[in-house]
């Protein structure tokens, strides 16, 4: 279940580079198949190189990315800025936040900026990449099959009409002010600590493991497909002493009778009459313990008053009280107090950097 949904750009937003300035670029045109120098293709339409080599003219260009990267080389603004590589490493190694890129561009070149900036394919999968340019169908259609509102939306865009578009969806689908953050801002003045900060203050309930408690309710509720042992050997025991009290008490009534001389017809001598007794004896404890087996099934059928189950799995099933557990959940992080956005500057050459508010009043 997600608590938060992010919904961002990708040229100029999380890099430093507007989309413009990005895909008609030499360095962008030679990761394309047939790439000659000189000649635009199509940045969409034409084909790209496979991903080992994409990796290859990334390193020739800026050299191994690690944590002594240098970004005050040339270029660099093609690539995500240090913070913002902190930011996604920080979002896609936690439960409950869906990211999404909405962008323009294209799903191979954004996943091998990611690759290059040392995220693994784990955490490349866990993105969501809209790449048909439609900004408010995008956003429109996804949140349209949510089956539960998110605590908080947040839309990031340095395109001013792009953002407006993802907010008209994300407003049209039921989320007010108080449950959107919106930053529309130049290339390069993303302040992605800062909502990274905000995020972790109002996800304090998501784990990257399950907690003690779901730990607990496992072992001690829902049910196992373990065999249950100790029934087994229950019915065994009982039907063994049955088995032994039939035993001595066939063998007392077959010498009994040997003794009485009841069963001399049966034989000539003695010894004769001492074996089908025994035989007597046998059949005493088969029975014995047949009616051993029926004793232990009986009583194993009535269920023990310390080991019956959870009534909520017995007159439903297990799922049904997870998601007993999902809605209460729920309930408490809607209860998450809310967090503030930047102040709104008031200087016209700052313009650009606005709450949802003010844009939905002027644009919408």
């Amino acid at each position: 279940m997600s608590i938060i949904i992010i919904y961002t750009n990708f040229d100029g937003t999380i890099t430093e580079k507007t989309g413009e300035n990005t895909v008609f670029t030499e360095f962008y045109q030679s990761l394309l198949k047939g790439y000659k120098k000189g000649v635009r293709q199509d940045y969409k339409k034409t084909s790209m190189k496979e991903p080992s080599e994409i990796q290859s003219i990334f390193e020739a260009k800026f050299g191994k990315y690690n944590e002594n990267f240098d970004y005050k080389q040339r270029d660099t603004d093609f690539l995500m800025s240090s913070n913002a590589v902190n930011f996604f490493h920080g979002l896609l190694t936690k439960c409950g936040i869906t990211v999404n890129i909405v962008t323009n561009n294209r799903i191979e070149y954004i996943k091998a900026i990611f690759k290059y900036q040392g995220f693994s394919d784990k955490q490349i999968n866990k993105l969501t990449i809209f790449d048909s340019g439609h900004k408010f169908a995008d956003v429109d259609s996804q949140l349209a099959h949510q089956k539960y509102k998110v605590n908080r939306i947040y839309i990031l865009d340095d395109n001013e009409a792009d953002y407006i578009e993802m907010l008209r969806a994300v407003k049209s689908n039921g989320y007010n002010e108080k449950e959107i953050r919106g930053y529309n801002k130049k290339p390069g003045q993303f302040e992605w600590i800062h909502y990274l900060k905000n995020i972790k203050k109002i996800v304090p309930l998501v784990r990257d493991e399950p907690a003690s408690g779901v730990d607990d309710l496992r072992k001690n509720f829902l049910p196992t497909n373990k065999p249950n042992l100790s029934s087994n050997f229950y019915v065994l025991k009982m039907m063994t002493i049955w088995a032994g009290i039939g035993l001595t008490a066939g063998l007392g009534i077959g010498f009994n009778l040997v003794e009485t001389g009841l069963l001399s017809s049966f034989s000539g001598n003695k010894l004769g009459a001492l074996a089908v007794g025994a035989l007597i004896a046998v059949g005493c404890g088969l029975l014995s313990s047949v009616i051993g087996f029926d004793i232990a099934k009986g009583v194993e059928s009535k269920p023990n008053e310390t080991q019956k189950r959870n009534p909520v799995i017995d007159h439903g099933d297990s799922h049904e009280f997870m998601r007993d557990l999902e809605r209460s959940l729920k309930g408490d992080i809607r209860n998450a107090p809310s967090v503030d956005v930047l102040p709104v500057p008031t200087s016209a050459k700052d313009n650009v950097v606005r709450k949802t508010e003010p844009l939905t009043k002027t644009f919408t």
